[in-house]
């Protein structure tokens, strides 16, 4: 099977410069627990989940409408292809 035949097509992502709760409203109209990142140029920069929401910018004390999205995403992420078996 290839990776085309699996993956959504039509995928719901975030900015790195929107603020965290942006990313939060999209997940929480679309019942997503995380988010693809993306640069300016629309390329891949990382991934955020609701659990990085909660730890990483509300229980840390920080204010989700001033906390931008690159701040507490996960940056390492893997991808592949379409076309890959």
């Amino acid at each position: 099977m290839k990776v085309k035949e699996c993956m959504t097509k039509n995928v719901i992502c975030v900015g790195e410069y929107e603020s965290a709760d942006v990313a939060a409203r999209l997940m929480a109209r679309y019942n997503l627990g995380s988010l693809p990142v993306r640069r300016f140029d629309g390329s891949l920069s990382g991934m955020v989940t609701d659990r990085d929401i909660v730890v990483r910018c509300v229980a840390a004390g920080d204010d989700p409408e001033r906390t931008r999205v690159a701040e507490i995403m996960t940056r390492r992420v893997l991808a592949a292809e379409p076309d890959r078996s």
